[in-house]
Formats: structure tokens, C-alpha cells, sequence
């Protein structure tokens, strides 16, 4: 219990770390947090590499597999490195490093924000490359309301798997889980697609995603769905409804529980076909209520920027209660 205390402590002080300075550069539009970045990459290279069409489909599923056993095998290296420095004197700070290149919050609201000025002044290549930055879809043919869409669902995407999924798995597996989390989902985004070119080659991280990824996305609406309560004109009871009966029109039914908790929330049509940087395009269908729309205006920007605020709001305070709670009782 004691480790526990001292992981929700930890995470708490960089929670709010990261609300201090996310609100003091609030005007500046982050990257994704450096870890994941460099995980992204190196998943890419290592599928362009292997994953080469002219192999048979046994022979890519085969190299998938490897793939993830080995690279799951050096982020638990890696983690475990980072755990005993963390039982050093000290050592929390090698803790909220790692915090610092894996988890993020106030990023979303920036870029939501960013969005948000820059159609707003007519300029619509740089709301393009503010919200490319944080996906890896192709939005080059985009009008203003496919950008906005397009960064209302990264937006809420990223408050699942870069602050609630990586907190819990802190939280509970420690740093060893933290690391393990970040980079299943990295090589998911990667090459955990089902088009033709990585559909076998992606298999087993698929399977990963979906186990890794179960929970923290349905605590992800879960927390939309409060967060709701605070947003003009959003729909609370609607969100886990929408998620619930439409998250299989996703690829991942995990994702589908985020873009469909986001769309019943703001009372919005999300979703839809998808396209990649490499030509290939996904066949996902719409999420939304019955007489929603996709045809979004920027006012959109703002209600999403504040829903996912008050997620935030809502892991850090759920991290303080835990941990008055683990003190109070041992």
C-alpha cells in the first residue's frame, strides 16, 4: 500500500505540474510527448522494413509477432530499469521524467485552442498541421470542418491513451506498465490498422490493443460522460449510449468507446471513413446520435477543448481522492 501511495502521490505532483505549465503555454501546441514519438517512429521503420507485400500472408504475421514479443520484451526492460531508479534516494524524479514523455493532458487543449484561432484568422494550413501533428491519418484534402472534426476525435482519442490508460497502468503495474502500455499502443498506431497492407502483419498487436486498451477506454467515456455536465449543451446520459451501441463501427472497438462517448457528449457526428499518409483508406462508418452532424463549426472546438479540461479535472482529482484514501486507511 505504501507503493501505491507514493505512485498516486508522484503522479498527482505531475498532474499538477502539468496543469501549471500546460496553462502558462497554453498558446503554444505541443507535439505528442517525446516517448511516444520516438516508439511511433521506430514502430513505422521496423514495418516498412518486415512488412514487405510480396511475403506470403504467414510469413507477416509471423514477423508481427516477433515484432511485438521483442519489443515488448525491451519496454519491460526498460521499465524495470526505471523502477529500481526509482526506489533510489530521489528517485521520483527519474519517475516524473518518464511521466513527462508519456503522459500528457493539457496538450488536447492546446491544440484544440490553436485549431480554433487558426480557422478563426482564415488559416487553414496551419490548423491542418497543428492537428497532423498529433495523428497520423492524411487530412491534406480537408475543408474547415474535416479539420475540425478530425481534431475534436484526436483530441478525445488522445485523453484515452495518453492520460487515463497510461496513468492507470502507472498507477497499478508501476513504471514497468507504464512503458509496457505506451509501447503496445505506439505499435498499434504504427501498424495496427486492418487494411490490406497491415492486416496480418498487425495481428498480434491488435490483440494486445484490445486487452491493454479495454479498460482504460471505457473509463475514458465513462469520464466524458461526467465530464458532460459542464459543457453547454452536451449530453451526458447520451455519451455511454452512443459508445455502447456503436463502438463496433470502429476497426478497435476501444477506440470506438472513445470517438462514440466524444460524439454523444458534444452531440455530434464523428468517425467515418479514414485516410493514411500511404493511400490506404479504412471503412468505418459514422458515430453519432440520430440527427447529429458532421458538418462541424468551430464553436465545436471550444465545447470539446473544455470536455477534455474537465477529464483532466477529473483523473487529477480522482488521483488526490485515491490517495487521501490509501492514507487514510493504512
Amino acid at each position: 500500500m505504501f507503493q501505491t501511495a507514493e505512485k498516486l502521490y508522484v503522479l498527482l505532483l505531475f498532474l499538477v505540474i502539468h496543469l501549471v505549465l500546460g496553462a502558462l503555454l497554453m498558446g503554444r501546441a505541443g507535439r505528442r510527448p517525446l516517448l511516444w514519438t520516438v516508439l511511433a517512429e521506430a514502430s513505422k521503420e521496423v514495418s516498412r522494413r518486415l512488412n514487405r507485400e510480396t511475403r506470403s500472408e504467414q510469413d507477416r504475421l509471423v514477423r508481427g509477432f516477433i515484432v511485438v514479443v521483442l519489443l515488448v520484451f525491451f519496454a519491460l526492460l526498460f521499465g524495470y530499469v526505471m523502477e529500481k531508479l526509482s526506489g533510489l534516494p530521489y528517485g521520483f524524479l527519474a519517475t516524473l521524467l518518464l511521466l513527462s514523455v508519456t503522459v500528457t493532458g493539457m496538450t488536447p487543449v492546446a491544440v484544440l485552442r490553436r485549431v480554433q484561432k487558426s480557422l478563426a484568422a482564415g488559416q487553414l494550413q496551419q490548423a491542418k498541421e497543428a492537428v497532423s501533428a498529433q495523428l497520423d491519418e492524411d487530412i491534406s484534402g480537408a475543408d474547415d470542418s474535416g479539420v475540425i472534426r478530425k481534431a475534436v476525435e484526436s483530441a478525445a482519442v488522445a485523453m484515452n491513451v495518453r492520460l487515463v490508460g497510461p496513468s492507470l497502468f502507472y498507477v497499478v503495474f508501476g513504471t514497468t506498465g507504464l512503458v509496457l502500455y505506451v509501447t503496445v499502443m505506439s505499435m498499434h498506431g504504427a501498424f495496427g490498422r486492418t487494411d490490406r497492407k497491415t492486416f496480418y502483419f498487425g495481428g498480434t498487436v491488435r490483440s494486445l490493443e484490445m486487452l491493454a486498451n479495454w479498460v482504460p477506454s471505457r473509463l475514458t467515456a465513462l469520464f466524458f460522460a461526467l465530464a458532460a455536465g459542464v459543457v453547454t449543451r452536451a449530453r451526458p446520459f447520451a455519451t455511454l449510449k452512443v459508445a455502447a451501441e456503436q463502438a463496433g463501427k470502429c476497426d478497435s472497438r476501444n477506440r470506438g468507446w472513445v470517438i462514440g462517448a466524444a460524439a454523444g457528449a458534444l452531440d455530434i457526428t464523428l468517425g467515418g471513413p479514414r485516410r493514411w499518409p500511404d493511400g490506404e483508406k479504412s471503412t468505418e462508418e459514422w458515430i453519432g446520435a440520430v440527427g447529429t452532424t458532421a458538418r462541424l463549426e468551430t464553436a465545436a472546438l471550444k465545447r470539446a477543448g473544455l470536455l477534455c479540461f474537465a477529464v483532466f479535472l477529473i483523473v487529477m482529482a480522482l488521483s488526490a481522492i485515491a490517495l487521501g484514501a490509501v492514507i487514510k486507511f493504512t
